[in-house]
C-alpha cells in the first residue's frame, strides 16, 4: 500500500507558524545588534568631530600671521559649521543639546581666550536658538573648558588619531593560515582579543604664510619671548621750533637699542614688556643732544566671564610745543606718563560691566612750563545684540589738575555707542558723547563729541 503523504491542514498550518516564529526571532536577533551600532557609530562620530574642531579652532587661535579679530571671526565661522552639521539629523532637543555641549567644550579647552566667541557661535545656531536653557548651559560649559584647556600639540594629535571603525570587526576562522610569510594565531570565540597598543605619529607642518616661531627665544612650551632690538633713523625737519615767523630745520640722527619680552602667547593671561634708549643728535645744533628713553607694558587676562586688560607707556620727548607760552624758539624736555587698567565682567549670557581708571601726567624739564595730571574712572554697560556687535551706555568722570597749582576743571561724560565687528574689515568701538566741563569757579560748558 502506498502511504497518503498528502499533507493535513492541520500540519500544513503547524509549519506556517513555526517558519514565522523562526524568521521573526532571527530578525530580531539581528535588529538589535544593528541598533547597537548605529548608537556606538553615532557617539563615535560625535567624538571624532569634538576632535576636528579642536584641533581647527587651536591652529587658528596660535597662528602669529592673522589679528584677533580675523580669529574671532574664523573660530566663529568654524564652530558654526561643525555644529550646524553634527545636529542636522537630530530630532530630540536633548540630543541637540548634548552634541553642542561636546563640540564647546572641545573647541574652549583648545583655545580658552575664545570661550565667549565660542559660546556665541553655538547658542546663534538655528538648533541651539530654539531650545530655551542653551545659552546658559552652552556658556557655563565654554568658561568651565576654558580653565582646563588643552597643550596646542595634544589637540592635534587628538584630531590626527585614527577613527574607530563604526562596525563590529570580525573575527578570523579557527584554523591557521599563512598569508604573506606570517603565520596568522587563531582565536577562539570565548578568549577575548589581546589588547595591542596603537601608537599614534603626527607631523606638525608650517603654513608659508606663517612665520615659524623657532627663530624666537622661547624656553618652556613656547610662551615667552625675548628680543632685542636696533634702529637706526635719520629725519629731516623744516621747522624744527614750529614757529610761523622763521622756521628752522635741522637734521637728527638717532641710534635706538632696546630689548622686548613677551609672556603667556598660548595662555589666558599674557603680557609684553619693552625698552627702549634713543641717542639722538642734531647736526646743525638746533637742540643739545639727548638720549630719551622710550618703555611700555602691557597686561591682559580672558577667561570668558572675566577680561583684565592694563598697559603703561613712559616717553620721555625733545620737542617743541605750540601750547608753550613763551617767545623765544628752543625745544623743551618733558616725560609723559599713562597708565590705563580695565576689568569687564558678565553679569548675564549676553550682559556684561566695565570699569577702570585712566591716569596721564604730563611733565615739564624746561623751567617755567606747567604741566598736568589727568585721571578718568569709566563705567559702561555692554548688551550683545549679536554674536559680534554689542550695544553701550556709560558715564565717566574725568579730573585735571596742573602741575604746580591752578585752576584744577572737572569733565563729566555721558555716552552710548556699539562695538564689535561691523563688517567684514571694520571692527572697534564708537561712541556719541555728551560733556559737561567745569573749571573752577568759570561756568559750566556743555560739549558734544565722538569717540
Amino acid at each position: 500500500m502506498i502511504p497518503d503523504l498528502t499533507p493535513r491542514p492541520r500540519h500544513v498550518a503547524f509549519a506556517l507558524l513555526f517558519s514565522i516564529a523562526s524568521v521573526s526571532d532571527g530578525l530580531a536577533k539581528t535588529s538589535r545588534p544593528a541598533a547597537e551600532q548605529t548608537t556606538v557609530a553615532e557617539a563615535e562620530d560625535s567624538s571624532s568631530t569634538a576632535s576636528e574642531l579642536a584641533a581647527q579652532v587651536s591652529e587658528i587661535a596660535h597662528s602669529s600671521a592673522i589679528s584677533r579679530a580675523k580669529k574671532e571671526k574664523r573660530i566663529s565661522t568654524a564652530v558654526r559649521i561643525a555644529v550646524v552639521a553634527a545636529t542636522a539629523y537630530k530630532q530630540k532637543s536633548a540630543d541637540v543639546l548634548s552634541v553642542a555641549l561636546e563640540l564647546t567644550d572641545a573647541a574652549s579647552r583648545a583655545a580658552p581666550g575664545f570661550a565667549d566667541i565660542i559660546a556665541n557661535a553655538v547658542s546663534f545656531t538655528p538648533a541651539l536658538s530654539r531650545i530655551d536653557a542653551a545659552p546658559g548651559q552652552i556658556r557655563n560649559a565654554a568658561y568651565a573648558a576654558a580653565k582646563k584647556p588643552n597643550s596646542p600639540r595634544k589637540t592635534q594629535a587628538a584630531a590626527s588619531a585614527p577613527r574607530k571603525s563604526s562596525t563590529h570587526s570580525t573575527r578570523a576562522p579557527e584554523t591557521s593560515a599563512v598569508s604573506s610569510g606570517h603565520l596568522a594565531r587563531t582565536v577562539p570565540d570565548d578568549e577575548p582579543e589581546p589588547e595591542v597598543p596603537v601608537r599614534h605619529y603626527t607631523a606638525e607642518s608650517t603654513l608659508a604664510d606663517e612665520p615659524s616661531v623657532s627663530a624666537k627665544s622661547s624656553p618652556g612650551s613656547g610662551n615667552t619671548a625675548f628680543t632685542i632690538t636696533a634702529d637706526l633713523s635719520v629725519s629731516h625737519d623744516d621747522n624744527i621750533y614750529l614757529s610761523n615767523l622763521s622756521p628752522v630745520g635741522d637734521t637728527i640722527v638717532a641710534v635706538t637699542p632696546g630689548v622686548a619680552f613677551s609672556f603667556g602667547q598660548n595662555s589666558l593671561a599674557h603680557g609684553s614688556l619693552n625698552y627702549s634708549s634713543a641717542f639722538t643728535h642734531y647736526l646743525n645744533n638746533t637742540s643739545p643732544n639727548v638720549t630719551l628713553g622710550n618703555g611700555a607694558g602691557t597686561f591682559g587676562y580672558d577667561s570668558g566671564t572675566v577680561a583684565i586688560k592694563g598697559d603703561a607707556s613712559y616717553q620721555e620727548l625733545n620737542q617743541s610745543n605750540n601750547d608753550a607760552l613763551v617767545t623765544q624758539q628752543a625745544i623743551y624736555r618733558s616725560n609723559v606718563l599713562g597708565l590705563n587698567a580695565s576689568v569687564e565682567s558678565h553679569l548675564t549670557a549676553k550682559t556684561s560691566v566695565m570699569s577702570g581708571i585712566n591716569y596721564h601726567k604730563t611733565k615739564y624739564k624746561t623751567a617755567g612750563l606747567i604741566g598736568s595730571q589727568e585721571t578718568e574712572i569709566p563705567l559702561k554697560f555692554y548688551f550683545e545684540t549679536t554674536p559680534k556687535v554689542s550695544l553701550s551706555s556709560g558715564v565717566a568722570i574725568r579730573h585735571v589738575n596742573p602741575q604746580n597749582g591752578g585752576e584744577r576743571g572737572r569733565d563729566l561724560d555721558y555716552n552710548v555707542g556699539a562695538r564689535g565687528n561691523f563688517t567684514a574689515k571694520l571692527n572697534g568701538e564708537i561712541s556719541a558723547d555728551y560733556r559737561t566741563r567745569t573749571v573752577g569757579n568759570n561756568p559750566k560748558e556743555n560739549l558734544w563729541g565722538l569717540n
